[in-house]
């Protein structure tokens, strides 16, 4: 076959499988799975989504709406025998100020207040394991990582060992004189097994979660002696554990939310 026949092919299949799926509402498990291997071998694979993207170009408004709902879940979801490995993410924000004879700089987080916190997602969600890295990461940072990239990140949380010779790149955080807001973002990985609910997002688990919360302000503004140091010029306010891609919406709409209060405040 041709590779132009080939290509061809491929978008009609898919578009049929994606137009199954709709029908059903997604209970169709042969379409579901075929849609879900097809989209994330071209997310690792990195061929671009050409296949993906002329196929949205064939479906409804509805049927090319779920297509890309897929697209952004298969990104930071992968699914590898038998197991699913979903990317999580803890938005932090902090305020960490500088004073005339000294600077703070924070480069990650306390590991024992993280290990907590991933074990109290874990017993809340019913996952396998949870592991949340110490790195700090910006929402550009945790962007520009290809799914390939995440994914292999993922992997190295989980072997614990670190090789940052792609994206996403840590990023510290330095104080400031003015009292300027900054967003950092833990990254986690929640691991199931591939039948498994994917439940972390629920209202019922981060209303549960609230109470552990603590757990990541701590994570932020402890130093490597245990102690709190110079409380008063940290503030760090966590704002949950959830998946990736809702994780950096809801801090990346928090942190605007703090800037204009600022800007309001000083004008």
């Amino acid at each position: 076959m041709r590779d132009q026949d080939k290509f061809d092919c491929q978008v009609r299949t898919l578009v049929a499988f994606v137009r199954r799926l709709e029908a059903t509402n997604g209970y169709d498990l042969d379409a579901k799975n075929y849609v879900r291997n097809f989209v994330t071998g071209e997310l690792l694979n990195e061929r671009r989504l050409e296949v993906t993207a002329k196929a949205i170009g064939e479906l409804s408004e509805s049927e090319s709406l779920l297509l890309i709902n897929l697209i952004n879940l298969y990104g930071t979801t992968f699914y590898k025998n038998g197991w699913v490995f979903s990317a999580v993410a803890v938005p932090v924000s902090l305020l960490w100020k500088s004073r005339q004879t000294r600077t703070y700089s924070l480069n990650r987080g306390s590991c024992e207040s993280l290990a907590s916190l991933a074990k109290s997602v874990k017993e809340h969600t019913g996952a396998a394991s949870v592991i949340i890295d110490n790195h700090l990461y910006t929402a550009r940072e945790l962007f520009r990582a290809s799914p390939r990239a995440l994914f292999s990140r993922l992997q190295s949380l989980i072997a614990g060992v670190y090789n940052f010779k792609d994206h996403p790149f840590p990023s510290s955080l330095k104080s400031q004189l003015d009292d300027a807001w900054s967003m950092r973002y833990f990254l986690g990985v929640e691991i199931q097994q591939a039948e498994a609910e994917r439940v972390l997002n629920n209202s019922d688990v981060q209303h549960a979660m609230k109470e552990h919360l603590y757990l990541g302000v701590a994570a932020a503004i402890e130093n490597k002696n245990k102690k709190i140091v110079d409380s008063k010029d940290r503030t760090a306010i966590c704002h949950g554990v959830l998946y990736l891609n809702e994780a950096i919406q809801l801090g990346e709409r928090l942190i605007r939310e703090y800037q204009l209060k600022d800007d309001l405040n000083n004008s």
